[in-house]
C-alpha cells in the first residue's frame, strides 16, 4: 500500500518550492514504507524519465557538502559512474538536487556527506535485493552498519527503512518506417506461400494454375477452354529452379505447375497478339496465376504402394497442417477423405464440450464437421473439444454417438472441399457438375486424365442388392465403384431401409460393396431386389474416389510425386497475371517492389535496443484483411500475426480481382476498368480493361527489449503506439496506471440514420470477425434510401464522425472489403458495371463563426483518391482522403458545438477533441442485396505519422493502340551506351556499358465533313486525346515487311494536332517516348531477350536458371 515517505532521507518532489519545504504529504509517495520504491504510478502521481525532479536530501548532523550517485551511469566505479558533489557555504541540514532519468531501469543511489571538519560518511543505499554496487566494492554485505566496507547498506525492518529507490516510467519505443519507393507496379505477390505449416518455408496450398480472363466463373457450365501459354518460372518447394508451360485449357489438364511452389520468379506470355486465335490473348484479356482456396500438397503414389486393396498409403505431410489422408480404396479404384475423429458421446444441439475417441487428432483453431453443422473448437483438454456451434452460418443440430468429426480446415489453411465447393444435396456433387473438376500434377498424361475425371459418385440404377451377412450388399450394373472399407456415403436407391448415410463395410472387386445396412428382402422400390429408379446413386460423403485403375508415377521432383487441388474460379486468389500489354513479369525487377526500413526505429532510453527478430518487429503491410487489438495493459492497439525477421525487407503486390475475405489467402479486392472479359466499353466506348490504381497502407509497429521487472506497474509498455480509436485515457482504465502522453480517447462513430443514433466502430476497425456474422466488415451494409430525381439530392444519411484529442490530422487511410462485381466503366442499372452503386463522400471540420461566436461544422476540400476513375464513385477502392489541416480547425465537443439539420449530434463525444464529419451519400444502381453491392469498409485510420507509409500500386499492362489509323512513315533510332578511350595515337577502344531509351512519333488523320459533325473519322484522335490526358500505357505493334513485329510500350507525352484550313481534315500526331521494346515473329514466338530498351540488349542481365 502506498505512503509518504516519512523519515526518509531522500525525498523527491515535482518543484523545488516543495522540496524546499519537505512536507512528507507532498513528495512523491514510495510503494510501502517497508520496501522503499518511488514507481512511475501510484496514488495519482507520475514519476517518469525525462522529467525534472527535486531531490531533498537530509542529514542527520550538518553538512558542508553532499555527494550522490545517481546509479545511471555505466556501473558504480569512480570512473564510469554519475556522480554529483555538491559543497555548501555554510553547514546545512538539507538540501535540493535536480536530476532526470533518461534511462530505463530501477536506480538505487548511493549517498555519502561531507562534514564540517572535510571527514567523508559511507557511501549509503537502499538494502533491496537488486541493488548491484560490486564496483565500488566487493564484499557481500548485510543491511545495517558495518566495519568492512566503504558501504552501509539502509536497513530492511520495516518503518526503519530511509533510503529509497527509483523506478520511473519508461517511455515506449519510436516505430519509424521508410520506403525506398512510393509508387510500384503490380508485380508477382512475393510472400503468398511464406509461414510456418508444413515446414518453416511452406504454407499451403502451393499449387498454382492458370485461368483466362474470359473464362466463367462456374466452369465448366460455360467453358471458354482457350489454349494459352504461359512460360513459369519457380522455386519449388525443395528448393529446385524449375522452368516449364502451362496453359489455360483446362480439359486438357496442363493448367497447373507440376510442383508445389515456393516462389514465382518468372512468368512469361509465350504467344503475342494474333487476332481471333485461341493461343493468344486478345486485347484486354490477361492470364492470372492463381492459388486455390482447396488443395493438399500430398504424396498421393509412390513405389511402395503396392497392390490395390485397403491399405493406406502413407502420408508424408505433417497431419497438424490439416492435410488429407489418403487410401488406396477398392480393387481397380482409390478413394481419398477427409481426416477425422469420431464422437464419443451424442451431442445435442447446444452443447459445447463435446467428448472425442482422439483428441490428439484436434488443435484449437480447427473448423469441424459434424453431419452437417460446421463448429470452431476453440480449445482441446485430453479428448474434450470445446466449439463454438453453427460455424459458417450452419445450424445446430443433435448428433449420434460414434458420429464422425471432420477436419475442415486448421487455422486459416483450409483443405476442405466439403459444403457449398464441392459436396451437397446429400452427397451429390453439384457445384461442379457431376464430375468434379479435381486437378492434379505430377502424373503422367494418362493418371492425369483419369484422375480428373474422378468423382465419388456412381449411378446405382439397374444394381442388384443381396444379402451378404445379414447387411445389404450391393453389384453393379456396369462399371466400378470409389469406395473402400469405412467410406462414408450418402445412398438412393428408393429403398426405406437403405436411403441415407450408410457405412461401406466390406468391397467385394470393383463393381461390389457391403453397407452397414440390415438386410430387408424385396425392400427396393418397394417390389424387388434390383434397383430402376433412374436418379439412383451412391456418393462419398467423406471425399472423391477415382473409378479408374491408376499406376504408379514417376516422381515429378525429387521431393514430390504427386498434388491435387479443387479450383474455386470465383475466389482463388491471383499472384501474378501477364497480358498484351504487359507479357513478362519478373520478381526481382525493382519498379515491382519497395523496400522497407524500420532500423530507424528507436527506443526512448539509451540502455533499450529493438532487437532485430519478428518478436520485436511487427509490420501490416496491407496484405489482406490484417487485424489489431486493444491491449490496454500496454496502452496501445498491437498489430497481431504480421511479425517480420529483420529491419530492412521488400514488399510486392499483385492487383487481383477475385479477392474475398470468405478465403483466408485473399486480399482486398482491385477493380478494373472494364470487365475480366475485356468486353466492356465503358460510358466514352474506351474502356481500357487496366486495374485502377490501389493504395496499401504500411503501418510498424516495434517491441523493445526492457524486462518485465524494469516496468512493472509503471504506466507505460514496451510497445510503439499505433493510430487507433480505444479509450485509454486514465480516467476510464483506472487500475492501468496511464501517464499524460498515452493519456486520450480518441473517437469513431457511425451512424446510418443521419445521427439519430450512433454506434461506436472502434471495435470493428480493422476486424473481419464482427458484422454480419463474419462476411462483411466494420460498417456493415450502407441502407438504401429514397433520393428526390436527380442523384443524392436528398443528401448523405450515412455519416462517420473521427475525433483526436491530442493533435490534428491531414489524411485518412480507408481499407476497402467491396463485393461488389467487376466493370466499374459506368452506372448503369441491371449491368455489370458499376455494382457498387452511386457513393459521394463530403467532410467538414468543427470551426469557429467569430460572428455568432458559435463552433459548427465547416465543409473542407480533400482530394479523394478511393474513386474508381468514374464519378460518384467514392469507397470502390483502398485508398486515402487527404485535405490540409485548417488553420482554425477548433477543438471541442458535442456540448460545444452547433450541430446542423442535416445530421444529429453525438453525446458520445465527451472529451475537447479535432473533429471531422465524413457524408457518406450512397444510391444503389443494381437490383440486388446491400451486402454485395454497397461499399464495406474493413479500417480507416488516420496516417499522418512517422509508422506509416502509404505506398501506391500502378497496373504495368499497357493498352493497345495498334488499331490506330497511322498515315505517316514510322522511324525510329537503337542507341547503346558507349565509352569511347583514346589513346595518344588516336586509336579507340569502345566499351558498351548499356542501351538508351528513345522515342517515336505516330501520327494520324480525323476526318470529318465538316457539315454533319460525323465523328467517325475520329476514333483514333479521340483515343489518343484521352490516353495522352490521362498519361495511359501504351504499346503499339509495327509490322515489318518480312512478316515479324516490333512492339513498343510506352506513354504518349506529348498530342499535337493541326488543323488546316479550307476545311481540310485534321492532323495529328504524338509524341510516344519508348520504355521497352519487344520483337515477335508472325506465329507470335518472342524472338528478343524479353522486354528491353530500344538502344538494345544488356550484357550480364542477371538470370536464376
Amino acid at each position: 500500500m502506498v505512503a509518504d515517505p516519512s523519515n526518509y532521507v531522500i525525498k523527491v518532489y515535482t518543484t523545488r518550492a516543495l522540496a524546499e519545504t519537505g512536507a512528507d504529504n507532498t513528495a512523491l509517495d514510495v510503494d510501502a514504507v517497508a520496501t522503499g520504491k518511488i514507481a512511475g504510478y501510484q496514488d495519482d502521481q507520475y514519476y517518469k524519465q525525462y522529467e525534472k525532479y527535486y531531490y531533498r536530501i537530509e542529514f542527520n548532523e550538518p553538512a558542508i557538502g553532499v555527494e550522490i550517485d545517481w546509479d545511471d551511469g555505466e556501473d558504480n566505479s569512480p570512473e564510469k559512474s554519475n556522480r554529483e558533489q555538491k559543497l555548501f557555504t555554510f553547514p546545512r541540514m538539507h538540501i535540493v538536487l535536480e536530476h532526470i532519468y533518461t534511462k530505463a531501469g530501477r536506480f538505487f543511489p548511493l549517498i555519502r556527506a561531507i562534514s564540517p571538519n572535510g571527514f567523508v560518511s559511507k557511501w549509503y543505499t537502499s538494502s533491496d535485493s537488486n541493488n548491484d554496487y560490486s564496483t565500488l566494492d566487493s564484499v557481500t554485505l548485510s543491511q545495517g552498519q558495518n566495519n568492512i566496507s566503504i558501504v552501509s547498506e539502509d536497513s530492511t525492518a520495516g518503518t526503519t527503512r530511509r533510503i529509497p529507490y527509483f523506478a520511473p516510467t519508461i517511455f515506449p519505443p519510436k516505430a519509424i518506417l521508410k520506403t525506398d519507393r512510393k509508387t510500384i507496379m503490380s508485380g508477382i505477390e512475393g510472400d503468398s506461400f511464406a509461414g510456418a505449416a508444413g515446414g518453416a518455408d511452406t504454407v499451403l496450398p502451393n499449387e498454382v494454375y492458370a485461368w483466362h480472363s474470359a473464362e466463367s466463373l462456374t466452369y465448366p457450365s460455360s467453358a471458354l477452354n482457350d489454349d494459352v501459354e504461359v512460360k513459369v518460372k519457380y522455386m519449388s518447394t525443395d528448393g529446385y529452379i524449375i522452368e516449364e508451360t502451362i496453359d489455360t485449357k483446362f480439359s486438357g489438364n496442363t493448367m497447373a505447375l507440376s510442383n508445389p511452389v515456393k516462389k514465382i520468379l518468372k512468368a512469361e506470355l509465350v504467344k503475342m497478339a494474333t487476332s481471333g486465335s485461341t493461343t493468344a490473348l486478345g486485347p484486354g484479356e490477361r492470364v492470372y496465376l492463381r492459388v486455390p482456396k482447396y488443395g493438399a500438397t500430398t504424396t498421393l503414389m509412390g513405389s511402395g504402394a503396392g497392390a490395390h486393396g485397403t491399405t493406406p498409403i502413407t502420408e508424408t505431410i505433417n497431419g497438424s497442417t490439416g492435410q488429407l489422408d489418403t487410401y488406396v480404396g477398392a480393387p481397380s479404384s482409390y478413394c481419398i477423405t477427409l481426416r477425422r475423429g469420431q464422437l464419443a458421446e451424442a451431442l445435442d444441439d447446444s452443447e459445447t464440450a463435446i467428448d472425442v475417441d482422439d483428441g490428439t487428432l484436434f488443435v484449437a483453431t480447427d473448423r469441424i464437421l459434424i453431419d452437417a453443422e460446421v463448429m470452431t473448437v476453440t480449445n482441446v483438454s485430453t479428448n474434450t473439444l470445446t466449439v463454438t456451434r453453427e460455424t459458417d452460418n450452419t445450424d445446430a443440430a443433435v448428433h449420434a454417438d460414434d458420429s464422425s468429426v471432420y477436419i475442415l480446415s486448421r487455422g486459416s489453411f483450409s483443405t476442405a472441399f466439403l459444403g457449398a465447393h464441392l459436396w451437397s444435396n446429400n452427397g451429390v456433387v453439384s457445384a461442379f457438375g457431376t464430375s468434379p473438376k479435381i486437378v492434379t500434377t505430377g502424373f503422367s498424361t494418362a493418371s492425369r486424365n483419369r484422375f480428373t475425371t474422378a468423382h465419388g459418385y456412381k449411378s446405382m440404377t439397374s444394381a442388384t442388392a443381396s444379402n451378404d451377412g445379414g447387411k445389404f450388399k450391393f453389384t453393379l450394373a456396369s462399371g466400378t465403384h470409389p469406395f473402400r472399407v469405412g467410406s462414408v456415403i450418402r445412398i438412393s436407391v428408393n429403398a426405406s431401409a437403405v436411403d441415407g448415410a450408410a457405412v461401406v463395410t466390406a468391397v467385394a472387386g470393383s463393381n461390389a460393396f457391403t453397407i452397414n445396412k440390415a438386410w430387408v428382402n424385396n425392400n427396393i422400390d418397394g417390389t424387388d431386389n434390383q434397383v430402376s429408379a433412374a436418379e439412383a446413386f451412391a456418393a462419398l460423403a467423406d471425399g472423391f474416389g477415382i473409378e479408374t485403375s491408376m499406376g504408379v508415377d514417376a516422381a515429378a521432383s525429387p521431393s514430390r510425386l504427386g498434388t491435387w487441388f479443387v479450383p474455386d474460379f470465383d475466389e482463388d486468389t491471383s499472384i501474378t497475371n501477364v497480358s498484351q500489354g504487359w507479357p513478362i513479369q519478373e520478381y526481382q525487377d525493382s519498379a515491382f517492389r519497395t523496400q522497407y526500413d524500420a532500423s530507424e526505429s528507436r527506443t526512448r532510453s539509451p540502455n533499450l535496443t529493438i532487437p532485430e527478430s519478428n518478436s520485436n518487429l511487427f509490420l501490416d503491410a496491407s496484405k489482406g484483411f490484417s487485424q489489431s487489438t486493444t491491449d490496454l495493459d500496454n496502452a496501445t492497439d498491437r498489430i497481431t500475426a504480421n511479425s517480420v525477421n529483420k529491419y530492412i525487407g521488400q514488399l510486392r503486390y499483385t492487383q487481383c480481382p477475385f479477392s474475398t475475405y470468405a478465403n483466408p489467402w485473399n486480399k482486398t479486392r482491385s477493380y478494373l476498368d472494364g470487365n475480366l472479359a475485356a468486353t466492356a466499353d465503358g460510358q466514352d466506348g474506351l474502356a481500357t480493361n487496366r486495374f485502377y490504381d490501389d493504395y496499401k497502407l504500411l503501418r510498424l509497429q516495434v517491441k523493445d527489449d526492457r524486462t518485465g521487472a524494469t516496468d512493472a506497474g509503471t504506466g507505460s509498455g514496451p510497445f510503439s503506439q499505433l493510430e487507433n480509436f480505444t479509450d485509454y485515457s486514465q480516467a476510464t482504465n483506472a487500475a492501468k496506471n496511464l501517464f499524460d502522453e498515452l493519456d486520450y480517447v480518441n473517437l469513431l462513430q457511425f451512424s446510418s440514420n443521419s445521427g439519430t443514433s450512433w454506434a461506436s466502430k472502434e471495435g470493428n476497425n480493422d476486424d473481419t470477425s464482427d458484422d454480419a456474422s463474419g462476411t462483411y466488415p466494420l460498417y456493415g451494409n450502407f441502407p438504401g434510401f429514397t433520393l428526390v430525381a436527380g442523384a443524392h439530392s436528398g443528401g448523405a444519411k450515412n455519416f462517420i464522425l473521427i475525433t483526436k484529442e491530442l493533435e490534428k490530422f491531414d489524411r485518412i487511410y480507408f481499407s476497402m472489403a467491396n463485393r461488389f462485381g467487376q466493370g466499374q466503366d459506368q452506372h448503369t442499372s441491371g449491368d455489370d458495371r458499376a455494382q457498387g452503386g452511386k457513393v459521394k463522400l463530403t467532410v467538414y471540420y468543427t470551426a469557429r463563426d467569430n460572428e455568432l461566436g458559435q463552433i459548427h461544422w465547416k465543409p473542407l476540400e480533400f482530394i479523394d483518391k478511393t474513386t474508381a476513375g468514374i464519378e460518384d464513385s467514392s469507397l470502390y477502392v483502398s485508398g486515402p482522403i487527404a485535405f490540409n489541416a485548417p488553420g482554425d480547425w477548433e477543438k471541442t465537443k458535442n456540448s460545444s458545438i452547433t450541430w446542423p439539420d442535416f445530421v444529429g449530434s453525438n453525446a458520445n463525444w465527451t472529451i475537447d477533441s479535432y473533429g471531422l464529419l465524413i457524408g457518406i451519400a450512397w444510391e444503389s444502381t443494381v437490383s440486388s442485396t446491400f451486402e454485395t453491392n454497397s461499399p464495406a469498409i474493413n479500417y480507416l485510420y488516420p496516417y499522418d505519422n512517422k509508422h506509416s507509409q502509404l505506398i501506391k500500386v500502378n497496373d504495368p499492362m499497357h493498352v493497345d493502340i495498334s488499331d490506330i489509323t497511322v498515315t505517316q512513315s514510322l522511324s525510329f533510332t537503337r542507341n547503346g551506351k558507349y565509352v569511347q578511350i583514346d589513346d595518344r595515337f588516336g586509336r579507340s577502344e569502345l566499351r558498351k556499358i548499356g542501351a538508351s531509351g528513345g522515342r517515336i512519333r505516330i501520327g494520324g488523320v480525323a476526318f470529318g465533313d465538316y457539315s454533319t459533325s460525323t465523328t467517325g473519322g475520329y476514333t483514333s484522335l479521340k483515343k489518343m486525346q484521352k490516353f495522352q490526358k490521362e498519361g495511359t500505357p501504351l504499346f503499339y505493334d509495327l509490322q515489318r515487311p518480312n512478316g515479324t513485329y516490333m512492339r513498343f510500350f510506352g506513354k504518349a507525352v506529348s498530342l499535337a494536332e493541326d488543323v488546316p484550313t479550307k476545311r481540310m481534315s485534321n492532323k495529328w500526331s504524338i509524341d510516344f517516348i519508348v520504355t521497352h521494346v519487344l520483337d515477335y515473329d508472325s506465329s507470335g514466338n518472342i524472338t528478343s531477350d524479353g522486354m528491353i530498351s530500344l538502344g538494345g540488349n544488356i550484357d550480364d542481365k542477371p538470370k536464376y536458371l
